[in-house]
């Protein structure tokens, strides 16, 4: 019989509690270097129910008891994550959610960008983006957000417009997105513009 299914992170009530352990985790690490590397951690582990197999049926809810949950977590991670990484896994296995861990991933990494004053784009395409081109789209966007773009690009060929732009909660489409790189472009020739003229006056 296979292992109960992992819930997805799409779902809003584990999102929610995902959140939760994240933010928890990410109060305790003011310090930006140290809270990049446990974000590298918490993604790595995330990845292991498809690197590894058996994980999945170990990390799934109500599969095995509070001290069985604990005693793996003690065998597999005690010594080999950061402090507060194994601290968290030992909370989340008491309490039989170490099936969170990859919101709780994902949940960290975005609230260290939102530390950080960074926002995160995800650039979704009907094809290959080409580095120079998603530069230009990082550059332009980089002016309209006022804050550095932490770009992620996807290929989804049942686009039909060719572009999606996803900024937070928010959704651009090819033209929506076109028109606000045209209207950011306008902006700044108008504003060379006048600083040119500015320097001509006597």
């Amino acid at each position: 019989m296979p292992p109960p299914r992992l819930s997805s992170v799409l779902d809003p009530e584990v999102a929610l509690l995902g959140g939760a352990y994240a933010r928890a985790l990410l109060e305790l690490i003011p310090d930006d270097a140290r809270a990049a590397a446990v974000a590298e951690e918490l993604a790595a582990l995330a990845q292991l129910p498809e690197q590894i197999e058996g994980i999945a049926g170990l990390l799934a809810p109500a599969t095995r008891t509070r001290r069985e949950r604990v005693a793996f977590v003690e065998r597999v991670f005690a010594g080999r994550t950061d402090d507060l990484v194994t601290g968290l896994l030992f909370v989340m296995a008491r309490n039989d959610r170490l099936f969170l861990l990859r919101p709780v991933a994902e949940e960290f990494r975005l609230g260290l960008q939102r530390r950080q004053g960074r926002v995160e784009v995800i650039i979704t395409t009907a094809f290959e983006l080409e580095d120079a081109d998603a530069h230009r789209i990082a550059d332009v966007l980089a002016g309209v957000l006022g804050a550095p773009p932490v770009l992620r690009r996807r290929v989804d060929e049942r686009i039909l417009g060719g572009l999606v732009v996803h900024v937070g909660d928010r959704v651009y489409d090819a033209s929506l997105a076109g028109e606000i790189i045209r209207m950011h472009e306008s902006l700044a020739r108008r504003a060379d513009d006048v600083a040119w003229k500015d320097t001509q006056e006597p």
